[in-house]
Order: C-alpha cells, then structure tokens, then sequence
C-alpha cells in the first residue's frame, strides 16, 4: 500500500519497496482469495515539548525498538536543573551531622544518668542533655524533610528532561521524517516529527462474498502467501464486517499475521485460504 505524506508526497517504505521491485503476480489456487498485508498500526510521533529540534537519530526506512530516541529537543536548561537537583539531593550533610549528634547525646546522656542516679550529678544538667537532644531530633526530622522534597525535585527535573526526548510508540520502521533538525516544533499546532508503523504483528485485508463471509469467525485461522515468495503464514481472523459493500458486493475481513523476525514486507500482495 503506498502511503502518502503530510505534505503529499507518494511515501513507499524502503524494505517494502525492495521486495515490490522484484515481485512477481500471485498465482491463484482453488478457495483462496485476494487479499493486501499491512501494518498494524501507523502512528504520529509528535514533540512532549515546545522549542527547537536539536537532532534527528533515525531517517526513513529505519527499524526501531518500542522506546527508542527517535529525536531529541533543545535541553540545556532542562540538563542543568537535573545537574543541580542532583547535587541538592545528594546532600546528607545535615542528616548526618544531625544523626552524629544525636548519637553523641544519648551516649552523654547514659553515661550522666548513672552518675545522677548515686546522686552525684543534678537533675537540671540531665534535663538540659535531653531537650537538646529533643531539640536536635526536631532538627534531624526538618533534614530529612528536605532530602525528600530534594529527591522529588530531582524526579521533576528528570521528567523535564524526558520531555525533551522524542521515543517511538512502538516497535517497527519509521515510514516519514517530517521535521529537520533546527526546526522550532510546538504542540499547540500538533505538528508531527515522525510517521512510524507496527511491522509486528501485521493486518491483512481481505474481501469475500457475504455467503463465505458467514461461514468464518473470530479467532478463526487463514494461510496467508505473500507475493514474491511460496512460504505460506498462519494468521488469525480479527474480525468480519457485518456490513456489505455496495459497491463491491463484498464483506471484508482482517486478520491478524505475526512477524516476529521481520521476514514478512508490509504492503505486498497476497492470497488468503480460510482453513475451515
């Protein structure tokens, strides 16, 4: 299936278009029927962010991994947030003294309660020993406080960053690189970078009469034979319109063809053989 660009251009995915260079007409056997193989899904991949488009990673035709950094927006100002609030989070400084000192009252406290328990020692200067102690747990409770509040800074400003990063939806081949790099992208207008399909699992369409059409099912099975090439794939019926088209006096059915190893091309032709 040729695809056609925003701006109108005739788009033909390379690995598609090498293997319709040099394909030959399905010959018909008995009971099968025409049918098309293509993606499962194509989506638009636009930007999370407003600004510049620093750089582009991928170019049509590229196989991408669901995830993958497709691009990548001006982030200066988001990398230097993250670099500051990872150096606030990373601060235990006041945690630590706080814990030290603690540690050092209790350890004072201990050793002065033996002495005013002989009556050596009054019970003011013991008094004194734990509101400092209170006093410096307070202080500890304040210091952790700010290490989490650092922490979730730390979090807000990686999210920032991430927003700069344009990442694939999903597993498959980019069909269009809209944007260049240097370009200002914005959200408001909903512009779109890249044009990306699922080759994994792949739709195949097919049209029968309606009488065929009501023998077949969801979850029902079909060999589906590609166009330049005799191997023969086992896909799963998805569904069957209930709707006939007028003009064709035909129902059409999807099925669904997995391609886990990428052997089969999106657009090619084919014949479909229901397995009853």
């Amino acid at each position: 299936m040729i695809l056609r660009s925003l701006r109108g251009t005739p788009l033909v995915p390379l690995i598609v278009l090498s293997l319709a260079l040099s394909a030959r007409p399905v010959a018909d056997r008995p009971g099968e029927f025409d049918g098309r193989i293509e993606p499962s899904r194509t989506v638009l991949v636009s930007a999370n962010a407003d600004g510049r488009l620093q750089s582009c990673s991928v170019d049509r035709g590229d196989l991408v991994e669901a995830g993958q950094e497709l691009a990548r927006m001006d982030d200066e100002l988001e990398e230097l947030t993250v670099r500051a609030a990872t150096l606030r989070a990373a601060r235990e400084s006041g945690v630590a003294m706080a814990k030290a000192e603690i540690e050092q009252l209790t350890t004072k406290i201990e050793k002065r309660a033996a002495l005013y328990n002989d009556g050596i020692l009054v019970g003011a200067e013991l008094d004194d020993l734990k509101d400092k102690r209170t006093m410096v747990g307070i202080a500890l409770g304040k210091a952790e406080e700010d290490r989490a509040e650092a922490a979730v800074d730390l979090e807000h400003a990686q999210a920032l960053l991430e927003r700069t990063r344009v990442r694939s939806p999903l597993r498959g081949v980019v069909l269009q690189r809209i944007a260049q790099a240097g370009e200002y992208v914005s959200r408001s207008n909903g512009a779109a970078l890249f044009r990306v399909a699922a080759l994994d699992p792949l739709e195949v369409e097919v049209h029968v009469s309606p009488a065929r059409a009501a023998t077949l099912h969801a979850g029902g099975q079909a060999e589906v034979r590609p166009e330049a090439s005799e191997a023969v794939h086992l896909a799963t019926i998805k569904q069957v319109d209930q709707v006939v088209d007028t003009a064709s006096g035909t129902v059409a059915v999807r099925l669904v063809l997995e391609n886990k190893n990428g052997a089969i091309a999106s657009g090619l032709r084919c014949k479909v053989h229901f397995v009853d």
